[in-house]
C-alpha cells in the first residue's frame, strides 16, 4: 500500500541520515587518531583501522545503548546485594597478608618495567590490562579485608573471580614480545600470572561468594564490557596500543572463527558473559568443599557464638 511504502522510505532515509552521521564521525575519529595513536603508538594503520572508523563508531554507539539499557536493569544491584550484606567474621590470616604483599610487589614491578621502555607514558597505559586491575583488587581484599568492609571484599573478590578468564588466557597465551628486561620480566611474569590463576580458588575455598543472581550476571556484564568497550576503547586510540584487544583479535588466536570478522567483540562478549557464569558455578563447588574445612561465621550469630565459647 501506499503507507506502507512511505514508511519504508521514510526509514530508508533514517537509516541513511545515521550512516552518513557516523560517516562524518568516523572521519573525525581518523583525523583524531592520526595525531595521537598512530603517531606514537606502536601498531601500523592496517591493523590500527583493522575495524574502519565508521563501525568503530557504529559499534560505540550500539554498545553504549544497551550498556544504558543494562543500567537502567541492574543499578539497584550493589545497594540491595551488597550494601545490606549481613557482615561475616571470617579469621585473619597471615598467608593473606603474605599473598596480597607478594602480589603489590609484581604490580609495582610492572610499573618500573614500563616506566624504563621507551615511550612510557604510551607503555603504562598497559596497567589498565584486566590482569593488572585484577591484581589490585586481589592486594585490596587481602590487605584490607575485616568486617568493616567484609561485603565489599566479598563483592570484589567475587569479581575478579567471574573475570577469571583474564588471568588464564594471559597465562596460557603469554606476550612477551615486548619485555625490555627479559631475565627479570619473565620470572616475575610467571609468579604474578601463577598467583592471579590460584586466587579465586584459594578464596572461594577459605572465605565466601557474591550469590549468583540475575542482577548480579547483568551487573558484572556491564562492568566489564563498559571498562572495554568504553574506556579500554578510548585508551586504544589515544595511546595507540591494542588495549585488551580493542582495535583487532589477539594475533596468537586470531584464526578462531570468531575472531576472523570485525563483529568479533559482539561474539567475545556472549561467550564471556557465559564463562563468568561457569566460573562462578566452578567457584561455588570449590567454596563449598571449603566448606567443609573452614569454619565461616556470619553476622551476628557469629559474634554470640564466640562470646558464648570465650565464656
Amino acid at each position: 500500500s501506499f503507507c506502507t511504502l512511505l514508511a519504508e522510505r521514510e526509514m530508508e532515509a533514517i537509516a541513511d541520515a545515521h550512516l552518513a552521521a557516523a560517516e562524518i564521525a568516523g572521519s573525525y575519529l581518523e583525523a583524531f587518531c592520526e595525531q595521537t595513536g598512530l603517531r606514537w603508538g606502536p601498531n601500523p594503520r592496517d591493523l590500527f583501522w583493522y575495524r574502519p572508523p565508521t563501525m568503530h563508531v557504529l559499534e560505540f554507539f550500539v554498545m553504549h545503548m544497551a550498556l544504558f539499557l543494562l543500567w537502567l536493569a541492574t543499578r539497584s544491584f550493589y545497594r540491595r546485594e551488597v550494601q545490606r550484606r549481613r557482615p561475616s567474621r571470617n579469621p585473619d590470616s597471615n598467608l593473606d597478608l603474605i599473598l596480597g604483599t607478594i602480589l603489590m610487589l609484581c604490580w609495582l614491578s610492572q610499573v618500573v618495567f614500563k616506566a624504563l621502555r621507551p615511550n612510557p607514558l604510551v607503555q603504562l597505559c598497559w596497567l589498565a590490562m584486566p590482569c593488572h586491575l585484577i591484581t589490585l583488587i586481589w592486594g585490596y581484599v587481602l590487605l584490607t579485608k575485616g568486617q568493616n568492609n567484609w561485603p565489599q571484599c566479598v563483592y570484589w573478590a567475587t569479581l575478579a573471580g567471574v573475570y577469571h578468564w583474564g588471568p588464564v588466557s594471559a597465562a596460557m597465551f603469554p606476550d612477551w614480545n615486548d619485555h625490555t628486561f627479559k631475565a627479570i620480566e619473565g620470572p616475575v611474569f610467571v609468579l604474578h600470572h601463577g598467583l592471579l590463576v590460584v586466587m579465586p580458588f584459594y578464596w572461594a575455598l577459605r572465605y565466601e561468594l557474591q550469590p549468583l543472581t540475575w542482577r548480579f550476571v547483568g551487573h558484572f556484564t556491564l562492568v566489564a564490557t563498559f571498562v572495554n568497550v568504553g574506556i579500554y576503547t578510548l585508551m586504544s586510540y589515544v595511546s595507540g596500543l591494542n588495549v585488551n584487544y580493542m582495535l583487532y583479535p589477539p594475533p596468537k588466536v586470531a584464526h578462531w572463527p570468531f575472531l576472523k570478522t570485525p563483529y568479533y567483540r559482539f561474539y567475545v562478549i556472549g561467550i564471556l558473559i557465559v564463562l563468568s557464569v561457569l566460573l562462578w558455578l566452578l567457584l561455588r563447588v570449590v567454596n563449598a568443599i571449603g566448606g567443609l574445612f573452614f569454619t565461616r561465621g556470619g553476622g551476628d550469630a557469629a559474634v554470640a557464638a564466640k562470646q558464648k565459647k570465650a565464656n
